[in-house]
């Protein structure tokens, strides 16, 4: 599994691309959120965790 490690500057929120990703994400967020139930661990550990990119 790769991770994703490049500067956060690199990522430009303007960008339909990346704009239609950070909502696919958020959607399966409350998914999972939903199924699992939200908590403080949860949210920090979803923050803490860089996210990974299938080979």
């Amino acid at each position: 599994m790769k991770v994703l490690d490049f500067p956060a500057s690199r990522i430009d929120p303007a960008d339909p691309k990346v704009a239609a990703g950070m909502a696919r994400l958020m959607d399966d967020l409350d998914l999972f959120d939903a199924i699992i139930g939200h908590s403080a661990a949860t949210e920090a550990a979803l923050q803490a965790a860089p996210l990974p990119i299938a080979a």
